[in-house]
């Protein structure tokens, strides 16, 4: 997939030894099977939408059936995590997020980009063949206005940047080594003391935890 800071898109795909150029208005891509495959399945889902299900016709009117929590009009988003399922998922979230508009800043719209991608990431022992252990062992997301580089590990889950500005002004190759173990950041030492307040319900006074 190639994209511009604009939101154009277009895919390229080799099929028996011939390049196809395909315009993608998605912005998504997985690898099996064709791009206009996985296009023309996504028909099949044409009921998925952000907006919960208030009007369920007979089923509520004759059974009194009603909704269970939030997300009703998501049922019959595919779970699983073949790269048909996962590209639905991917499509289904990321035209519902693109709805609500713009983000109002670049930070945010990075962190909406995680969140997206955390629902078709694979964890292991979720998608295993006597081969072995399908996962997702890096994940990246990129800001192509401000042109940085996010990157994350399997197994470090900490977001580490690169500014591709920066590394441009440089005249030489650069590398840059990724850590790759498991890194955790330790706040026990930022716990401080919560003072007592009292609280007065119904001319009744409690003492409970306050800063």
């Amino acid at each position: 997939i190639i994209q511009d800071s604009v939101g154009n898109a277009i895919t390229l795909e080799y099929e028996n030894e011939v390049m196809n150029i395909y315009e993608n208005k998605v912005n998504l891509i997985t690898n099996s099977p064709s791009f206009p495959w996985h296009m023309t399945n996504l028909n099949n889902y044409v009921n998925l939408t952000p907006a919960n299900i208030t009007d369920l016709g007979v089923l509520e009117t004759e059974l009194g059936l009603t909704a269970l929590g939030q997300g009703s009009g998501m049922l019959g988003l595919p779970g699983d995590y073949t790269p048909p399922s996962r590209f639905v998922r991917a499509v289904a979230l990321s035209t519902a997020a693109k709805a609500l508009g713009p983000c109002e800043t670049h930070e945010e719209g990075v962190n909406l980009a995680w969140n997206l991608i955390n629902n078709i990431s694979i964890a292991k022992g979720t998608a295993t063949d006597p081969d072995g252990n399908d996962y997702t062992q890096w994940t990246t997301v990129t800001d192509l206005h401000e042109l940085k580089y996010y990157i994350r590990t399997y197994d470090n889950q900490n977001i580490r940047m690169i500014d591709l500005k920066k590394l441009m002004e440089k005249k030489k190759s650069q590398r840059i080594w990724i850590n790759t173990e498991a890194s955790y950041r330790d706040i026990t030492d930022e716990a401080v003391e919560i003072g007592l307040v009292e609280l007065h319900t119904n001319g009744a006074r409690a003492k409970a935890g306050g800063r």
